[in-house]
């Protein structure tokens, strides 16, 4: 069964921080995962998701703040997941 994951994280562009979630995120088998208070850049969503969630479904609150707070990821396989609303 995959874990489920909530993390208070910030400095999420730095590629050092990127590498340590993403291992993380494999080695703990997490199927669903939360990022809070990311911070990350809207010009950098893609780059980082692809770094970080290959494999995994995502959403993030971008559009109700410039600098993405909220950050989910699921994996397909692991979990269904219903966005029901996204706000700041």
């Amino acid at each position: 069964m995959d874990s489920i994951l909530t993390w208070n994280i910030r400095g999420l562009n730095s590629p050092n921080k990127q590498e340590d979630i993403k291992d993380f995120l494999s080695k703990q088998q997490v199927g669903l995962v939360a990022l809070l208070e990311t911070n990350d850049k809207q010009k950098k969503i893609v780059e980082v998701a692809t770094r970080l969630f290959t494999g995994y479904n995502w959403c993030t609150n971008v559009d109700f703040n410039p600098k993405v707070r909220i950050w989910v990821a699921w994996k397909g396989k692991a979990c269904q997941v219903q966005i029901v609303t996204v706000t700041e």
